[in-house]
C-alpha cells in the first residue's frame, strides 16, 4: 500500500516527536531488499520533508524509517538509563495493548476516536494526542487519555483512544477538531471504523445487516453549518430517513453553539470524506 505524502502538520508532529538524538527500537522494517533486523537500536538523527527518520543504527547501518509502513518505537526512560548503567524505577507510561482486528468488531458496546497511520512509538502518539486536546479545550480540568489501544490494519498502524464516562471532555469540540484534523491524523468514531473498514461488529453480524447511519461527505465542505445540515438531510432523505432530518434539524435549531450543531448532525449521519464515500459506493456496487 502507497503512504500518501504527509502533511506540512503531520512532519511538524513528527519532528517535534522525533528530535535528533532520539533513541529508538525496530520491530519490522517494511524492506524485502535490506532490512534492518527486528530489536537493533538506532540513534534519529533527522526526520526529513516527507516525514521520514534518517537513523544511525547501532550495527552500522542508515537505513531510514517511515512512519505508518515500519513499525518502531522510542526506547523507554528505564532502557535508556539501562544502556547509560543506571537504575531506575518505572516511567508511570499509560496502559496500552495491542490488539486485533476481531477484538475490535467486539467492541459493540464501547466508543472511542480511531487515528490511522500511527507509526512509531505508541506511548508517544499517546502523549501527544493528550497535549494537542489539552490544547484545544477538548480535555478538560487536567483529563486525559490513560488508556489506548493499538491495531494493524490495510497496512496501517492505527491507535483507538477510548472514551470513559468519567473524562472531563467536550464531544462537540473533539467532532470538530477531528474533522479538521481528518488530513493529518484519519481520525473517525469506533462505531463508524468497524462498519466502514471492517464489517459489522460480530455481535450484530446475524441481526442488523447495514449500517444504522447513512455516510455523508461532509468533510471538505463548507463549514456553514446550513449548507452542512443541508447536505446531511438530504443524505438522510435519500435512505428513507425524512422522520430522523426533520427530528435532526429542529434540534440543531433549539442548539446553542456551532459545535453542538456539529455534534447532533453526527448523530444522524456517519461524517466521511468524500473520496471514502466513493470508495464505500464502489465496494457495495
Amino acid at each position: 500500500m502507497n503512504m500518501p505524502f504527509p502533511s506540512r502538520e503531520q512532519v511538524e508532529f513528527i519532528r517535534k516527536n522525533y528530535p535528533p538524538g532520539t533513541r529508538v527500537m525496530l520491530n519490522n522494517m517494511d524492506d524485502p531488499y535490506s532490512p534492518v533486523e527486528s530489536g537493533t537500536r538506532g540513534t534519529v538523527r533527522y526526520v526529513d520533508d516527507a516525514g521520514t527518520l534518517g537513523v544511525v543504527w547501532d550495527n552500522g547501518r542508515s537505513l531510514s524509517l517511515i512512519p505508518g509502513e515500519d513499525s518502531f518505537r522510542k526506547l523507554t526512560q528505564q532502557e535508556i538509563a539501562q544502556e547509560q548503567g543506571m537504575k531506575m524505577g518505572g516511567d508511570g507510561a499509560v496502559s496500552i495493548r495491542l490488539i486485533s482486528t476481531e477484538q475490535l468488531r467486539r467492541m459493540e458496546d464501547q466508543e472511542g476516536l480511531v487515528l490511522q497511520g500511527c507509526g512509531g512509538d505508541p506511548q508517544e502518539w499517546v502523549d501527544g494526542i493528550n497535549e494537542i486536546l489539552a490544547k484545544e479545550g477538548i480535555l478538560k480540568k487536567g483529563a486525559g487519555f490513560e488508556e489506548a489501544y493499538t491495531f494493524r490494519h490495510d497496512g496501517l498502524t492505527c491507535m483507538l483512544f477510548p472514551f470513559k464516562e468519567d473524562m472531563e471532555l467536550d464531544m462537540g469540540k473533539l467532532a470538530i477538531w477531528r474533522l479538521a484534523s481528518y488530513s493529518t491524523f484519519g481520525g473517525t468514531w469506533l462505531s463508524d471504523y468497524v462498519p466502514n473498514r471492517l464489517g459489522v461488529f460480530i455481535q450484530e453480524r446475524e441481526n442488523v445487516p447495514k449500517r444504522i447511519k447513512p455516510d455523508c461527505p461532509l468533510i471538505g465542505e463548507d463549514g456553514n453549518i446550513f449548507h452542512i445540515m443541508g447536505i446531511a438531510s438530504e443524505a438522510l432523505r435519500e435512505n428513507g430517513m425524512q422522520e430522523q432530518a426533520e427530528e435532526m434539524r429542529s434540534r440543531i435549531f433549539q442548539c446553542q453553539s456551532y459545535d453542538s450543531a456539529l455534534s447532533i448532525i453526527g448523530d444522524y449521519v456517519n461524517i466521511t470524506a468524500k473520496e471514502q464515500a466513493e470508495e464505500l459506493s464502489m465496494e457495495m456496487n
